[in-house]
């Protein structure tokens, strides 16, 4: 039987002297730092459970993860979000970043019902997950890191006859 995919929601806030610095503090605080990220759209498989786990429970230095991700990197005050719905024939998700809390949360809101208008699915409530940070150099992240069974990872790659 072959083991469905899941997508694990994280988040975490950084601080440091320079913007990459922050924005690995916040890996860190995501359980993201010693992975290679790898950045996907939006699209969420059919059948795959998407869970908020807070912190990224895996290890595997140098290893590779693809993940949809929203971060924010600067001085002050910084927030970001992905919000996502699941349906029988997939899901969707949307990121966010820069401004507010509200305005985060009103352009996932916004995005996410006008990507689902486009789609003829049956879907779920939007859910959502906001990460704010403030300091002299702050990121904010939220990343969907998309966990994928071993030995499917070839039948997730679209590939031209």
């Amino acid at each position: 039987m072959k083991k469905k995919a899941e997508i694990a929601v994280v988040w975490g806030e950084g601080h440091g002297s320079t913007p990459i610095s922050a924005f690995d503090a916040a890996l860190v605080h995501a359980g993201l730092a010693n992975f290679n990220l790898i950045i996907l759209s939006s699209v969420i498989p059919p059948g795959a459970a998407v869970r908020e786990v807070g912190r990224f429970p895996g290890e595997g230095v140098g290893m590779v993860l693809p993940v949809v991700l929203a971060r924010s990197v600067g001085p002050g005050y910084q927030a970001s979000g992905l919000g996502w719905v699941t349906s029988p024939q997939g899901g969707l998700l949307f990121e966010s970043c820069g401004g507010t809390h509200e305005i985060v949360r009103e352009d996932i809101l916004k995005g996410l019902t006008d990507m689902m208008k486009r789609r003829d699915w049956e879907f779920s409530p939007i859910s959502l997950r906001i990460q704010e940070a403030t300091s002299e150099m702050s990121c904010a992240l939220v990343a969907a890191v998309f966990l994928i069974p071993h030995l499917q990872f070839p039948g997730w790659f679209w590939m031209s006859r």
